[in-house]
């Protein structure tokens, strides 16, 4: 298992425990809309923002390319040591 395939199933995990969090606190969410907007919408844009960023490291590590080793050709060496 490539180092990039753990991290993102660490991440996704991350995901998933943030996204538990965030049902579990439901409730609290719910009373701080009634009570003040100003924090309810802030905390919203950071856990959509967080979790949007998680999404996208971990889609960008799955979807990256492997890396290949560089190959150094018969002529080309040649050249590099000129």
């Amino acid at each position: 298992m490539t180092w990039r395939k753990t991290a993102a199933a660490a991440l996704l995990l991350l995901i998933i425990f943030s996204y538990y969090l965030v049902l579990s606190n439901r409730p609290f969410i719910e009373n701080l809309k009634e009570t003040n907007n100003f924090l309810y919408a802030l905390t919203s844009t950071i856990i959509m923002l967080t979790l949007g960023l998680l999404i996208g490291l971990t889609w960008s590590l799955l979807s990256s390319p492997r890396e290949k080793p560089e190959t150094v050709h018969e002529g080309e060496e040649s050249e590099k040591q000129c």
